[in-house]
């Protein structure tokens, strides 16, 4: 089935093409993209202090974020598995689309109290094991925190109620 989706695509390439369309060009391309290279993404919702970064370390075999009693995780934390990295990359990603490469320090520090300017963390993290490449796994902060800033980033999520905390 995927080889027929792929053979589809390709031959409508060219049809696509003489639309002379940006838009339409750039969605086959990205379907394409993701036919090919399907990733999977896991979400951690639940409330402060649960245990969702724990959890997710445990996942992962070694600790990447930050865990403490109090409420820690202060932005959405993307870990996404790839072997195309030999050791842990961190990147912080920002509102105007520009993403940094920043050290593990900055990352803690980030992960905790983040600037205006940051939309979520990034750390790619090498797979380990192929059936887990393109995983993404994404860490958010909870809800019912006494930390408001905490509530209006679950607020930001599509399809997220986080009026109702009895999810």
């Amino acid at each position: 089935m995927l080889e027929s989706a792929i053979k589809k695509l390709e031959m409508m390439e060219p049809l696509v093409s003489m639309t002379g369309k940006a838009e339409i060009d750039a969605m086959s391309k990205f379907l394409y993209e993701r036919i090919i290279h399907p990733d999977s993404y896991v979400v951690f919702l639940g409330e402060t202090s649960s245990g969702k970064s724990s959890i997710i370390n445990g996942l992962l075999g070694n600790p990447v974020l930050p865990m403490k009693a109090n409420p820690t995780t202060a932005t959405i934390t993307e870990i996404e598995l790839s072997n195309a990295v030999q050791c842990d990359e961190y990147y912080a990603i920002n509102k105007n689309a520009t993403i940094e490469k920043i050290n593990y320090d900055l990352f803690l520090q980030l992960s905790e109290l983040p600037d205006d300017n940051i939309e979520r963390l990034k750390v790619i993290r090498a797979a380990g094991n192929n059936d887990l490449e393109n995983l993404r796994i994404f860490d958010t902060p909870g809800y019912g925190s006494i930390v408001a800033e905490h509530e209006e980033v679950l607020k930001d999520l599509p399809h997220v109620p986080v009026e109702n905390t009895d999810l």
